[in-house]
């Protein structure tokens, strides 16, 4: 049965798409089968790899309705389920249209090794979906201030959504600290060993850092990995792809609290 990762950050800005792109092709090239779900009304993902949003065959937003979705093959072993603002539309049809999603995706798991979603960069019902139907989240984060609250906000969102009612199996398979400058000031260092001593095991050893040739790849609708794949960021994906991977082969489970909840900080 095929794994579903959610990469998830309230907090936008922080990479997830790139994230989503990149991990999902490494693992296509690793011989993983691999379904992107692109959950984001604004369609970047889909954009990136097709250099269009609209007029998709294989919509999101079909899952919504509880279809059978029928995904676009980008290359050997990667596929797309695209979106564009057509997926704003679904909101009208009430909160129970996440668990249509969440039904649809798991019936996927029986073609695909691992499916990956990119998730809206805000708290709302395609977050909701997505958390629903994951049986993990990867978030990603930058070594910036604000950037830091928006990874104790994911953690409580994250936290609320594993009782009983909702996905209790949901487990964070970690947090990896994405863009970090070439030449880091004291800030920045400050910023990444306080989040090392402070959750400990749900940060990745592997980082990956700041560079122009990520931005540069979507407009060729190519992942790093194609565009530049002897790039040091290239590389860098590539050990934060292993490093997930190993993740879930041991079943890790991070240890989190929620920021909420004063006698679990104190565990």
């Amino acid at each position: 049965m095929g794994k579903i990762i959610a990469v998830a950050n309230e907090k936008g800005g922080v990479g997830k798409t790139t994230a989503t792109i990149t991990l999902g092709d490494i693992f296509a090239k690793l011989g993983h089968k691999t379904l992107i779900v692109d959950n984001d009304p604004q369609g970047s993902a889909t954009f990136s790899m097709l250099g269009k949003k609209e007029e998709i065959n294989a919509h999101v937003a079909d899952a919504y309705d509880g279809q059978e979705v029928q995904p676009i093959q980008i290359k050997k072993n990667l596929y797309l389920l695209g979106s564009s603002k057509k997926l704003g539309t679904k909101l009208d049809k009430g909160f129970e249209v996440i668990y249509e999603f969440a039904g649809v995706l798991d019936k996927c798991r029986q073609k695909y090794d691992y499916i990956l979603i990119d998730c809206v960069p805000s708290t709302s019902y395609f977050l909701t979906a997505s958390l629903l139907a994951a049986d993990y989240v990867l978030i990603p984060i930058i070594p910036e201030p604000y950037a830091v609250d928006g990874l104790k906000e994911v953690l409580d969102t994250i936290h609320k959504f594993q009782r009983p009612r909702f996905n209790p199996n949901l487990k964070v398979i970690g947090s990896f600290i994405n863009c970090v400058p070439g030449k880091q000031t004291v800030i920045t260092k400050s910023i990444i060993k306080g989040l090392e001593n402070e959750y400990k095991n749900l940060i990745f050893k592997s980082k990956v850092t700041r560079g122009t040739a990520i931005v540069e790849s979507p407009t060729m609708q190519k992942s790093i990995i194609d565009y530049a794949p002897s790039h040091k960021l290239a590389i860098e994906f590539k050990e934060v792809a292993n490093e997930l991977l190993s993740r879930i082969k041991k079943n890790f489970i991070a240890d989190i609290y929620s920021v909420s909840d004063d006698n679990k900080r104190k565990k």
